[in-house]
């Protein structure tokens, strides 16, 4: 794997890295469905104004303006040499377009499975659809704003990249609902995704590392409307040096 691969595969982790084991002590329990307008106002001002989201923010915006010079010579490069097999170019596909979906038939087996308890966990499964249906809209407003041609010339749709979004969204939702074991693996799946996109002309790395950080600001913004608090509990970070990779963890 060369280095341009290698740099996108870590550019992508650092994104994710702040999220991994980040819990925001939310309570998923019972749904007041009333309160939902409340949740999406209150969200989405959590999704900028958290400091960790910020951070993410400004840091998706460095790397994508720092990216967008070389996007085309990258684009061009990792198109020539593909360097994905195709079994696994074929999962990054079907994980960004049915990540989704899956999360919310697991969420929706719980509460028809669960029969411990009169009252169910339906507050988990409308945390999840309230924000894929947020990362949808916005995703779909950035799209029609900046209006950038993609790679393959197709239509004028690629920033930023709506697969990259939901996928580090699904991520960003299994870290608060089931822990930082399966998100990280999830994180894996979706980092595929996003090379997939760029391996097949549908997208520029710019358009993936913004696709990414707005999946994850959502998911973590839209948790605080769970918690009634500011985000608590442990994060991890991602920390690059000259000769050097390593994690550190906050408490």
């Amino acid at each position: 794997m060369n280095s341009q691969i290698q740099s996108i595969i870590l550019i992508l982790f650092t994104l994710s890295a702040s999220t991994v084991g980040a819990q925001s002590e939310a309570d998923f329990n019972i749904s007041n469905w009333s309160d939902i307008p409340r949740r999406l106002l209150v969200g989405s001002k959590y999704s900028v104004q958290d400091p960790v989201n910020r951070q993410i923010i400004l840091g998706s915006i460095v790397l994508t303006l720092a990216s967008w010079q070389w996007d085309q010579s990258i684009s061009d490069r990792v198109c020539a040499e593909q360097p994905l097999p195709d079994l696994l170019n074929r999962f990054g596909d079907r994980y960004g377009s049915l990540s989704g979906y899956g999360l919310l038939g697991i969420l929706g087996a719980e509460i028809l499975f669960d029969y411990r308890s009169e009252t169910h966990d339906f507050r988990r499964i409308e945390y999840a659809g309230l924000v894929l249906l947020s990362t949808s809209a916005v995703t779909g407003l950035l799209k029609t704003v900046v209006s950038r041609q993609r790679p393959n010339g197709k239509n004028y749709r690629s920033f930023p990249s709506g697969h990259s979004s939901h996928s580090f969204t699904v991520p960003s939702l299994i870290n608060e609902l089931y822990g930082s074991g399966p998100a990280t693996v999830a994180y894996g799946c979706a980092a595929l995704t996003a090379l997939r996109r760029i391996q097949d002309g549908d997208h520029y790395l710019s358009d993936v590392i913004i696709g990414a950080g707005v999946g994850i600001v959502i998911a973590q913004g839209m948790a605080l409307t769970y918690s009634g608090n500011e985000l608590a509990g442990k994060r991890l970070y991602l920390w690059a040096g000259y000769d050097r990779v390593g994690l550190s963890l906050k408490l």
